[in-house]
């Protein structure tokens, strides 16, 4: 299997999953064992690499997805479990009310002619 800096493909698809889920890069960088620079590398070779993989065969884009989304592969099964309520989701709420109120203002301004 091949790896860079020692991180296989599906430990750096969930790490890339974790990160967009809330993971700090510090954890990772910790549970993968590598340093900044290292880590920094790493991303920037697997990016590269990525490219490369999916161009001979689609089938890798499917598996990036999947550990995209549920990244709990290798190195980051259980994360999920020690993390605080507060850092595992989004919180949507105050983002959507002024949504709700502005387009509620708008389907107003458009109904009163």
């Amino acid at each position: 299997m091949e790896t860079i800096n020692g991180v296989t493909f599906e430990e750096y698809a969930a790490a890339c999953g974790n990160l967009t889920q809330g993971m700090p890069e510090q954890k990772i960088m910790e549970i993968l064992e590598l340093e900044k620079p290292v880590w920094d590398e790493t991303v920037d070779k697997w990016n590269n690499r990525l490219g490369e993989l999916m161009t001979e065969d689609m089938a890798y884009a499917t598996r990036y997805g999947e550990l995209f989304a549920n990244p709990v592969a290798a190195a980051f099964t259980g994360w999920k479990a020690a993390l605080p309520q507060k850092t595992r989701y989004c919180n949507w709420r105050p983002i959507m009310k002024p949504i709700k109120k502005y387009s509620g203002i708008n389907l107003l301004r458009q109904n009163m002619g």
